[in-house]
């Protein structure tokens, strides 16, 4: 393997726990795909950038409304967001712009320099894990090629 990653997000959790986990997969060699608060803020980032503050509660009508006013959903039947759709990847990826999701959720994490993760709302680092995904790392494709090389 060429990296490890954890996928979390805030919820409820209180702050410390949130901060120590970041902290800790920071300190041992994990990458940390965090959202602040919830997931759901990579898949609105498909559709919208956000950059104030919202609850995890506020994520389903959000999305939901992010979907049916975008120009490619346009005249199909109303979409109400479920967290546990198989359909979600597929709505996001043909209807959403992951393009856009990556340069919205890269400038507003960017927006925020310390450490107190709990604080950055809304946040997501879900880009970092998706640009290598989708093989454009640039400093990754470096390194494993430097390896193959040796």
């Amino acid at each position: 393997y060429d990296s490890v990653w954890a996928v979390f997000d805030k919820d409820g959790f209180p702050d410390n726990n949130f901060n120590s986990a970041i902290a800790k997969a920071e300190a041992n060699g994990v990458n940390a795909a965090w959202s602040n608060e919830a997931f759901e803020l990579w898949y609105l980032y498909h559709f919208q950038n956000r950059v104030t503050a919202m609850s995890r509660s506020e994520y389903k009508a959000s999305i939901s409304k992010a979907v049916n006013t975008s120009g490619k959903w346009k005249g199909k039947k109303p979409y109400k967001y479920d967290k546990g759709s198989e359909s979600n990847y597929y709505i996001m990826n043909t209807y959403g712009d992951v393009e856009n999701a990556i340069k919205w959720a890269k400038t507003q994490h960017q927006t925020f320099v310390d450490t107190k993760y709990a604080n950055h709302n809304p946040c997501t680092t879900v880009y970092e894990l998706v640009i290598q995904l989708l093989n454009k790392d640039e400093e990754l494709i470096k390194t494993v090629m430097e390896k193959i090389n040796k």
